[in-house]
């Protein structure tokens, strides 16, 4: 029960984040994450953003698979997302026609905000992805993609 709580808190916060923030059109941004783990400000992924926020040539190719796996939806991300900052995906709550899988964080393997994040949501083809977030301590920052978001630019 717990754990659903956890997940549906967690789809509000980021569809509310979602409305506010700026995305670039492939529906991807980057907000300030605080150690609290509270969105600041977002704006569109870019490279100087990312410049801005300090990330890792490991974190930007992290970035580098998600967009992969936007732009691809039935790509199978667990060989692609492990690496030596992301451990091995879990299921961490299904809810109804809701889905999440977590990759960990590997520094911070308890912290459920940390790490990456793919929630899928079941439809008539089947499960659909429909957003990721990935988040990292180191840089405090967070990268939000909504499905939705990228309809809107199209």
């Amino acid at each position: 029960m717990r754990l659903t709580v956890i997940f549906l808190l967690g789809l509000l916060a980021t569809a509310a984040a979602g409305r506010a923030q700026n995305v670039d059109p492939d529906g991807f941004s980057i907000c300030a994450l605080t150690r609290a783990g509270v969105l600041g400000p977002c704006q569109p992924l870019t490279e100087q953003a990312m410049r801005g926020f300090g990330l890792s040539t490991n974190q930007i190719a992290i970035i580098a698979r998600l967009r992969d796996f936007a732009a691809n939806p039935g790509l199978d991300p667990r060989p692609h997302l492990v690496n030596e900052s992301l451990l091995e995906p879990k299921a961490f709550a299904a809810v109804g026609a809701f889905s999440d899988t977590w990759f960990a964080d590997a520094a911070n393997p308890g912290k459920v905000d940390l790490g990456v994040h793919l929630r899928y949501v079941t439809e008539d083809a089947g499960p659909q992805l429909f957003q990721m977030t990935y988040a990292a301590d180191a840089g405090h920052f967070s990268v939000l993609w909504n499905r939705a978001l990228v309809s809107q630019h199209r």
